[in-house]
């Protein structure tokens, strides 16, 4: 299996067990600045803002620069410190590894360490 195909089952393994709308999102500009602003355009383009379960992963593949953007009831629950610990590994994995690869460790530990928002699906959830 390619490398793409593997990031797209993570993503949609990720987002299945999390719950959460998982999205990456890959510039290759050269004359990028500042990923967070353009992270937030992205964001808001695609209308992430709308669904509070949304987590965007903003990349900058030229400059290996990188920033997550999550809608407020995302960080109500998960702490600073979180994401914090999460962009330095992601970084150190930046530097020692391929953009792809460290996605795909990025993935997983969001997998794992993300804590799961609870189930909207009625048909699981005990009514009497």
């Amino acid at each position: 299996m390619d490398i793409g195909k593997k990031i797209i089952n993570v993503i949609n393994k990720t987002q299945k067990e999390t719950g959460y709308d998982i999205q990456v999102y890959v510039s290759q500009s050269l004359l990028e600045k500042d990923p967070v602003k353009s992270a937030k355009k992205v964001f808001s383009f695609y209308e992430m803002n709308l669904y509070p379960q949304s987590i965007l992963i903003y990349i900058n593949k030229r400059n290996r620069k990188f920033t997550f953007i999550c809608n407020e009831e995302i960080t109500k629950k998960v702490s600073r410190s979180y994401f914090n610990t999460l962009s330095e590994h992601f970084g150190e994995d930046l530097l020692s590894t391929r953009l792809e690869r460290a996605l795909l460790i990025l993935l997983t530990t969001l997998q794992i360490t993300l804590p799961k928002k609870p189930s909207l699906n009625y048909e699981q959830q005990d009514l009497a």
